[in-house]
């Protein structure tokens, strides 16, 4: 077997299948702009080319909802070490975070009522306010009734599994075994990305933290390491097994390998020790020369730890 063939990574689209369920979210929202036709240019182009917009809002409010939305799929997606981005719009959940991930869905479903209804308590006043500074461009049909502006405003998952219904078999086999494969197909590729996900993920944090042990290129002197940095790459390990849902057992090898390795580490005790900064640096070596060779040169997204 050649390094090539070692490197590749088979996914077995029936055990990702048995190993998470899929959740679609579902955000909606009041949209808050509206075209303009080109007439208001003074310019002698084409003004069929020309394309502008209004604000029909300045609300904080509203922004607050955008802005909760978006942390709520950013935890989604960045994941806590809870779900884990995968292919065909859905987020791919372990089966073993399936009760902390509905009870956040649910918990968020809570807090954005409340955000909504602040909204809804001051958006006559906005629109009136804001349709009174845009002047001749202001059109009340802009304005939606109360009822239609609240009815807007929607938030809902589904999760599913994958699988097909035996009772298309006894409809057509041939049927039944064309969309089985895709269905396998479907499911490959996104225990692919999944794969190469995670495997960009570690290389990356274990890359920055390999380069905080090393002594700056300018002066030659040892690196603050941040504590930052190996609370990263720690929660990277810790919710690893979890979200290993593709058993990646060469992913898991090199986990294991950096578990060892920070095994016991006092940070605090150790983070301006150049001895224990070289200990570790020969030992990410290795690892990250390791991973490198696992790593494809395009892998799609990556997760990230920031809170």
């Amino acid at each position: 077997m050649n390094d090539l063939e070692k490197n590749v990574s088979i996914v077995d689209a029936s055990g990702l299948a048995n190993n998470v369920l899929f959740l679609q979210v579902h955000f909606g929202r009041l949209g808050n702009t509206r075209s303009i036709g080109g007439d208001i240019f003074e310019t002698d182009a084409d003004k069929s080319l020309l394309r502008a917009t209004k604000q029909l809002l300045v609300s904080p409010e509203l922004e607050a909802i955008r802005k909760a939305d978006l942390r709520m799929y950013q935890w989604l997606y960045n994941s806590s070490g809870l779900a884990v981005p995968c292919s065909f719009d859905a987020f791919c959940i372990p089966k073993g975070s399936l009760i902390n991930v509905r009870q956040k869905l649910e918990d968020y479903r809570l807090e954005r009522i409340a955000l909504v209804d602040a909204f809804l308590s001051v958006y006559a006043a906005q629109a009136k306010e804001t349709g009174s500074k845009l002047a001749s461009l202001s059109d009340l049909s802009d304005y939606l009734p109360i009822e239609v502006v609240k009815a807007k405003f929607t938030f809902g998952y589904v999760i599913f599994s994958f699988g097909l219904c035996e009772g298309l078999k006894a409809i057509s086999e041939g049927l039944y075994q064309e969309m089985s494969d895709k269905l396998n197909s479907q499911l490959q590729n996104a225990g692919e990305e999944i794969t190469a996900v995670f495997r960009q993920t570690a290389l990356d944090l274990l890359t920055n933290l390999q380069d905080q042990l090393k002594p700056s290129d300018d002066t030659g002197k040892e690196k603050t390491l941040s504590k930052n940095s190996v609370d990263k790459v720690k929660k990277f390990l810790d919710g690893f097994s979890l979200k290993n849902v593709t058993d990646d057992k060469q992913l898991e090898g090199i986990v294991e390998q950096v578990k060892t390795l920070l095994d016991g580490t006092d940070l605090k005790a150790n983070r301006s020790s150049a001895e224990f900064k070289a200990k570790m640096r020969d030992g990410l070596a290795s690892v990250t020369a390791e991973l490198s060779t696992m790593v494809q040169e395009k892998t799609g997204r990556k997760f990230l730890f920031d809170e």
